[in-house]
Order: structure tokens, then C-alpha cells, then sequence
């Protein structure tokens, strides 16, 4: 296969990808999502868990739920 023909082949799948219904691909978010981290170190848990809404379960396990995806993922930023 040509460079060339590899191209126009990957363009029309593309174009064919991105006519069809897209609304299927969506996914279905969970009411509330739990993030659960388990540490190696128990003083790194514990620092960490001055985040703002962050538990300490146990010694070296942190625990934090929200109702927003995306602070979710902030949180993992900062405490994962």
C-alpha cells in the first residue's frame, strides 16, 4: 500500500467515523463516583488527606467522593 492510498483510505474512515451517530459513543456518568488510593507510605496518605473533601480510611488508604466528574479528576491531580 502507497503512502498516498494509506492516507485517503484513513480520510474516508474518518469522514465515515464522524457522520455516523455520535451519540452512542457517549458514556453514561455515575451519580456519584468514589476514588479510593492506597498509598505506600502512610505519611504521604496523611499529607494527603488535607484535601478538601479527601478521608483518611485507614494508614495508608484515602478516600474521596463527589458528585462532579471532574473534581474528581482535580482531586487526583493533586492527592494521586
Amino acid at each position: 500500500m502507497t503512502p498516498a492510498r494509506a492516507c485517503a483510505e484513513i480520510r474516508s474512515g474518518v469522514e465515515k467515523a464522524l457522520k455516523a451517530d455520535l451519540s452512542a459513543c457517549l458514556l453514561q456518568m455515575p451519580d456519584e463516583v468514589d476514588m479510593q488510593i492506597e498509598y505506600a507510605n502512610p505519611t504521604e496518605a496523611y499529607r494527603c488527606s488535607w484535601y478538601p473533601g479527601a478521608e483518611l480510611m485507614s494508614d495508608c488508604r484515602l478516600r474521596f467522593r463527589h458528585k462532579d466528574f471532574f473534581e474528581v479528576m482535580r482531586a487526583f491531580r493533586f492527592i494521586g
